[in-house]
């Protein structure tokens, strides 16, 4: 009995062994796809690494259900049902899907109008308001405008963020982010989102945008002579699994201007870890819609 015993425990240690590498494998795989790919690639990691996930809790399962039967406490079936009630749980709350109501409908429709995958092009001088080019032959203030592009829609719903010609063009998203957690942003409406850990803001940070609040991410450059980034969130049906996986769903200009894309790739030249503690999140409480 005491060697079966031993055999259950090494089968134990050894699963929970191969679970580890199995993610360390994973994760170097994604190093891979996000620092050397493009984006079609990351949507290819995020497949990868939902399948790993899933391979990773059934083997964690198996463990836990052969700990109890090896300490005796499954008795008439009723752990190993316990077993698979808290594995089924946790597969349907990350399925939980988070939808838009009427109000963030009436907020997608309007981000969607604004037309930035046409406008507020990076290499080019820009009216910030519009997005329309004003000076071809401008040397500043001409590689990205998501800052520009944050401030205009703000503006367009009679919300203040930081913007021209109170600040310049150039590196704003910067000057946003530090802007944000000032007394004058609290007035204009700004509140910081907050949460347990990365993963609850992002689920917060979208539900905000899904219920019609203005809902800002931006992320500051540790070099403050570099551009940081600034987006706002797009209200959209996203399941609890797909948040914890990319992030909510953002509109944004920049290197690429996104109608809609993940936080993991609109964020991509500045994410070095996922998730990635850098970029913050503030919802507008005067609600537009």
């Amino acid at each position: 009995m005491a060697y079966v015993m031993e055999l259950k425990m090494f089968f134990f240690f050894f699963l929970f062994f191969f679970s580890f590498l199995l993610v360390l494998f994973f994760s170097l795989l994604f190093s891979f796809f996000f620092f050397f790919s493009d984006v079609c690639n990351v949507q290819v990691f995020n497949c990868l690494c939902g399948l790993a996930g899933k391979v990773n809790d059934f083997l964690k399962a198996y463990c836990y259900l052969n700990l109890l039967c090896s300490m005796k406490k499954v008795k008439n079936g009723i752990g190993i049902i316990a077993v698979l009630v808290f594995v089924f749980s946790h597969a349907s709350l990350a399925q939980e899907m988070l939808k838009p109501d009427s109000n963030g409908i009436k907020l997608r429709n309007f981000y969607l109008g604004l037309n930035v995958e046409k406008l507020w092009i990076g290499g080019h001088h820009v009216n910030w308001e519009t997005g329309e080019p004003d000076d071809s032959n401008a040397t500043h203030d001409v590689k990205t405008h998501c800052s520009a592009f944050t401030a205009a829609a703000c503006e367009r719903m009679n919300i203040y963020i930081l913007r021209p010609p109170q600040h310049k063009q150039g590196l704003l998203a910067n000057a946003q982010y530090d802007w944000l957690k000032t007394d004058e942003a609290y007035k204009a409406g700004w509140r910081p989102i907050s949460g347990n850990d990365e993963f609850a803001v992002y689920n917060s940070a979208q539900e905000y945008a899904d219920k019609g609040y203005v809902v800002a991410a931006v992320f500051q450059n540790p070099d403050k002579h570099k551009p940081g980034h600034a987006a706002l969130i797009m209200p959209d049906e996203r399941t609890i699994g797909k948040i914890k996986e990319e992030g909510p769903e953002v509109i944004q200009a920049g290197q690429h201007n996104y109608a809609g894309a993940s936080l993991i790739v609109g964020f991509k030249n500045h994410i070095t870890k996922w998730p990635e503690t850098g970029i913050e999140f503030y919802y507008n409480v005067n609600r537009k819609f």
